[in-house]
């Protein structure tokens, strides 16, 4: 298996030979809809990695867990509480520290991470996720084991702000979007230069470089739902289709 870095991958590519049928996981969302819980209910253990993204999107972006670092941790808690809960864990850490674990850019990043914070322990299957349309498509496509399954709902007429979260060879990051695509607009900086793209609800598997700094911007007005799960290696990314960008700048 080749392993690449951020430059030597696309921004943004379809998965071949991966689909998924978008009226079941609209069916899913249906079935889900009573489960969406803010960003930092979401991401106990994660936020502290990016505790300045949290804040500035919570009230906005919402997630549906499929899989979970430690299932005894899914406590509803107060969004106060969560949000000090983050502000604790990210103080632990020096500011050297933080700034290494943010960026995840080594391939060796989980054996320096405290185990809520590391991605790759996020593989536990809640009751959500057994005997779903969702856990049987990802698990019978892809050779790697998904970790940190999500549904995630960004509302419409919002934004996320440009941020980092790893590079592809600590994780590989996998976005389905399901619903709500028209107007939403996905940026990536490659080199300082801004591409912009497009991925509709067609049950195409996309890859997303998270290497990369990235943003989206939703001009529409329906919600834009996505599934959005991480593989721990890259095994089902060798052959990517490049997706051509509308523009850069």
């Amino acid at each position: 298996m080749q392993v690449r870095r951020k430059y030597q991958l696309p921004s943004i590519a379809p998965i071949p030979g991966k689909s998924f049928d978008v009226s079941k996981l609209q069916e899913e969302v249906v079935r889900l809809n009573k489960e969406w819980v803010s960003v930092f209910q979401a991401n106990r253990g994660l936020c502290s990695n990016h505790l300045t993204l949290a804040e500035s999107n919570y009230e906005h972006f919402s997630q549906i867990n499929l899989t979970y670092f430690e299932p005894s941790l899914n406590d509803v808690l107060d969004i106060d509480d969560l949000k000090k809960e983050c502000k604790t864990q990210a103080n632990s850490l020096m500011e050297g520290e933080r700034m290494t674990l943010k960026y995840k850019t080594k391939v060796n990043r989980d054996k320096k991470l405290p185990p809520a914070m590391n991605e790759h322990n996020w593989y536990h299957p809640l009751p959500l996720y057994k005997d779903s349309y969702i856990k049987e498509a990802i698990e019978s496509q892809f050779e790697a084991t998904p970790i940190r399954v999500r549904l995630t709902r960004i509302a419409a007429g919002k934004f996320l702000t440009p941020h980092i979260d790893y590079d592809p060879t600590y994780a590989v990051r996998v976005i389905v979007p399901v619903q709500g695509t028209q107007g939403v607009v996905n940026k990536i900086w490659r080199k300082n230069v801004e591409e912009t793209y497009e991925m509709p609800a067609d049950g195409r598997a996309y890859f997303l470089n998270t290497g990369l700094k990235h943003a989206v911007e939703h001009r529409g007005t329906e919600d834009r739902i996505a599934l959005m799960f991480s593989l721990p290696n890259q095994k089902d990314i060798q052959d990517l289709e490049y997706l051509e960008h509308q523009n850069s700048n």
